[in-house]
């Protein structure tokens, strides 16, 4: 774990408990959506526990980001750390009710609170 891995990678990993699985698909395969509904799917059942996001490939939806790892991303902030972190998993569970919402996250530790909605 280094600052080189925060500098040359956008997809919102911030220690070494974060990870990266990028796929490679050959030339004639299904939609790259049919791949991503099986993985949300089953990867939870493999490996409760675990939380799982899927970031944009593509090189249009990465800019209009602006280097976010989602295209909504909300931050609380104040001077209460634990409380931030109340507040945002109380919100998270608001965000997941709404339709269309998928892979809605807290990005960071308990020390520092973002919250990730990848896709709407």
């Amino acid at each position: 774990m280094s600052g080189i891995n925060l500098a040359y990678n956008n997809t919102g990993t911030i220690g070494t408990e974060d990870g990266d699985i990028q796929i490679s698909l050959k030339a004639v395969h299904r939609p790259t959506a049919e791949y991503v509904t099986t993985l949300r799917e089953q990867l939870p059942l493999r490996f409760p526990g675990a939380t799982f996001s899927f970031l944009p490939a593509d090189i249009v939806s990465q800019i209009l980001n602006f280097g976010s790892p989602a295209p909504i991303d909300l931050q609380v902030r104040g001077p209460d750390l634990a409380a931030n972190f109340k507040y945002a998993a109380a919100l998270l569970r608001r965000i997941r009710l709404v339709p269309g919402v998928a892979d809605a996250r807290i990005q960071e530790s308990p020390s520092g609170v973002g919250l990730i909605c990848p896709a709407l």
